[in-house]
């Protein structure tokens, strides 16, 4: 019994803390049937992942307290699965499209839960790693009823009593978020949240959690819907709201988002944002060609938007190669200065580049070569800071690019990690480092040739590096492919200098 109460506990815990990470939400809203978890309602249209706009989002939250289950396509149909009696998620889905699709008001239906998708289930490829999407073009890929995903769309289509075009429609606002935050990292992201827009962190030896308490009393009062204002009068009461810092001078924070996935709401956080989602399928380009035709003109356009003399905060929630690009233009001879939102072990800080030794910086990298069976006069890089990443460059390399004669290998010392880079200084220490030692390490000749990058580092180290690139010469930025996580699963993105910069 006691177990039973601490798992419903814990349950009511995680639910509560999805609620304060977001604004202008609901809690439990009794006028919803199902999905009435967490309801967030826009003022503006909020792109989707399939290219269109949204006006709300509704989360049925399901936590499990071991990791001992995995989502798959039947469990979507089993009404245990959710605790639930007679009705399934996807029913429940169908449900809720069936009662409020009239209203004219686009939305998206999330089901969320830490547990992980079962690799050996035809759900693991259906589930979209930009943003919980159900990937469509897999699940209706014009095979017959026999394959694996032929039996899917059967089963799920006869489960609800629809042809495939009904089925289509019916999945289309559905998004599985799969591995969801534990209730101790769902915490640190909250405290981010929670500083970022002046609320109370809660303290890093707290046993109790305020907020947990607060929106279930608030709502056994009545209360279920609030605006950001409201919001802040309630913790205002409650002595929980200490404002937001003020930073020195004027500053505008600008936002760069290719994956939404932790990055849905990246407009609350920033001034400007300019959003690329819609050029991806999860992680990877929808076309090669997007990258040259559509990514870098719009990431240079927007970073143009910055302007001499005045300084920025820049948030990245992007790809490797995004993040390089916006530095790439946004020289350092330009005169703005821009400070990068960094995540942290579980925590955002702002990283401001200050003037450091670069010989500090050098004295912390590794270095090593491969000479490979080919005459070619480009050279591969790999950078091992957060990830060691020579196997997998090693193998792209000698299976792709014939034309590269070397592997130059630079790893952090004392080895790469997550938390490798320890804040600002060290950051632009060892981008200052490495942008010299690719100057001295390379040949007249090779400098005349394309560098070919691959990068496994923080957005705000690739940024810097980035805002340094100038002096390399040809560089082509690689982006490996999570999904697959096979050996040397990379593929090309951003070739630089692109044609107008």
């Amino acid at each position: 019994m006691a177990e039973a109460i601490a798992a419903r506990t814990r349950g009511d815990d995680y639910q509560a803390r999805v609620f304060w990470l977001h604004e202008e939400v609901a809690f439990e809203d009794p006028g919803l049937r199902y999905f009435d978890d967490v309801s967030l309602y826009y003022k503006y249209g909020v792109p989707d992942e399939r290219g269109g706009t949204i006006l709300a989002d509704h989360y049925q939250v399901k936590f499990h307290v071991d990791c001992s289950g995995c989502l798959t396509s039947d469990a979507l149909m089993d009404p245990a699965f959710i605790g639930a009696k007679s009705r399934s998620l996807l029913q429940r889905m169908q449900d809720f499209r069936a009662a409020y699709a009239s209203a004219k008001i686009p939305f998206r239906l999330y089901f969320v839960s830490p547990w992980d998708t079962d690799r050996a289930d035809p759900l693991a490829k259906l589930v979209s790693n930009q943003g919980g999407e159900i990937r469509l073009g897999v699940l209706f890929d014009g095979g017959s009823d026999q394959t694996p995903m032929g039996r899917v769309r059967k089963a799920w289509g006869e489960h609800l009593e629809l042809n495939d075009e009904g089925l289509k429609g019916a999945l289309e606002p559905l998004r599985v978020v799969p591995r969801y935050f534990d209730l101790k990292i769902l915490s640190e992201l909250l405290n981010i949240r929670l500083g970022g827009v002046g609320l109370m962190p809660v303290g890093d030896h707290s046993q109790a959690n305020v907020y947990d308490d607060l929106i279930k009393k608030v709502h056994q009062a009545g209360r279920v819907r609030f605006t950001s204002d409201q919001l802040r009068e309630v913790c205002e009461r409650e002595r929980l709201w200490q404002g937001t810092p003020s930073a020195p001078g004027s500053s505008e924070t600008y936002g760069i988002r290719s994956f939404s996935r932790w990055a849905e709401h990246i407009e609350d956080e920033t001034d400007k944002m300019v959003c690329l989602v819609r050029y991806f399928d999860n992680r990877e380009i929808r076309a090669r060609g997007l990258w040259g035709s559509k990514v870098v003109p719009e990431v240079r356009e927007f970073v143009s938007q910055m302007k001499p003399g005045r300084s920025y905060r820049l948030l990245l929630d992007a790809h490797t190669s995004v993040c390089f690009a916006a530095g790439y233009f946004l020289r350092l001879k330009s005169g703005i200065e821009v400070s990068v939102m960094q995540g942290t072990q579980g925590r955002r800080e702002l990283w401001t580049p200050r003037p450091v030794d670069a010989s500090n910086g050098a004295m912390c990298w590794s270095i090593a070569q491969e000479s490979l069976n080919s005459s070619g006069a480009e050279v591969a890089i790999a950078v091992s800071v957060t990830h060691d990443v020579i196997a997998d460059v090693r193998a792209y390399v000698k299976a792709h690019l014939p034309r590269v004669g070397r592997i130059l290998t630079f790893a952090v010392l004392p080895g790469p990690g997550p938390a490798a880079i320890r804040d600002a200084d060290h950051a632009v220490s060892l981008s200052q480092a490495l942008a010299a030692s690719l100057r001295t390490e390379r040949t007249l000749k090779e400098r005349k040739e394309a560098m070919h990058l691959f990068l496994s580092a923080p957005a705000g180290f690739s940024f810097f590096l980035g805002r340094l690139a100038q002096s390399f010469g040809p560089v082509v930025t690689y982006e490996y492919d999570f999904e697959t996580n096979a050996p040397g699963a990379y593929q090309a993105g951003i070739r630089l200098p692109a044609s107008g910069s």
